[in-house]
Order: structure tokens, then C-alpha cells, then sequence
């Protein structure tokens, strides 16, 4: 890890992405620099994310909508915001990570798992 400032913030929300991605669109407000990106890591309890994007109707993405990372997908969060207003996607077992546009640059560690993003 290089030298430099971390900003990491966790902690547990008492609702759905659902529920989260709906109040975003419903305060038609810009998204925080540091959202600007949704790292889905779970899907529907599935793990393996990328092989979802082919399979999952609602989950049609186009190769410039998204970035792979490792059995994960990085996708625009407006975009994410408007896929999730015309069609659900999270319904439950869902884990997301939102990070900001410089963090698709750097190693991240998530849930214990290292993966190079370029």
C-alpha cells in the first residue's frame, strides 16, 4: 500500500440495495465522487458475478458497460441506478462495494481477496 490518505468507511445498513438504490433516484441528487463506481461481488448468493452478465436477463450488460475484475464486475453507478430502475436485480443475497473512479486504478482488498484492477 503506498503512502497517502485511505478514506474507509463500514458499517451495517438496515435495508436493501433495493431499498438504497431507490432513495438515490428518488433525491435526483449527484452521486459522491466516491460512488462513482458499484463493485457487485455477490449476486443472488452467486460469487461469480461475470458469469452472470451473460446469463441474467436483467443483468444484460455490454462489454463498455461494465469492467471485470476477477470473478466480479465494476459498473458505473448511474448506470447501475437506472439497469435497477427498469428491471430489478438485487433482490436479497446481494453484496455491493461503491468506490470512487481513482480506486479502479489501484489494488483493492476486499473480503479478503486481492484483485489487480486496471
Amino acid at each position: 500500500m503506498g503512502k497517502g490518505k485511505t478514506n474507509y468507511v463500514n458499517g451495517w445498513v438496515d435495508f436493501s440495495i433495493h431499498q438504497l438504490f431507490q432513495g438515490m433516484r428518488e433525491e435526483k441528487k449527484a452521486i459522491p465522487q466516491g460512488m462513482a463506481w458499484t463493485i457487485i461481488s455477490c449476486l443472488d448468493s452467486c460469487p461469480d458475478v461475470c458469469s452472470l452478465v451473460a446469463q441474467s436477463q436483467p443483468l444484460r450488460l455490454s462489454e463498455k458497460d461494465y469492467k471485470p475484475l476477477g470473478r466480479t464486475i465494476a459498473v458505473k453507478t448511474k448506470n447501475l441506478l437506472n439497469l435497477e430502475h427498469q428491471k430489478r436485480i438485487f433482490f436479497g443475497f446481494d453484496e455491493v462495494w461503491f468506490v470512487g473512479e481513482t480506486s479502479l486504478n489501484r489494488l483493492l482488498f476486499l473480503v479478503g481477496l486481492e484483485m489487480a484492477l486496471a
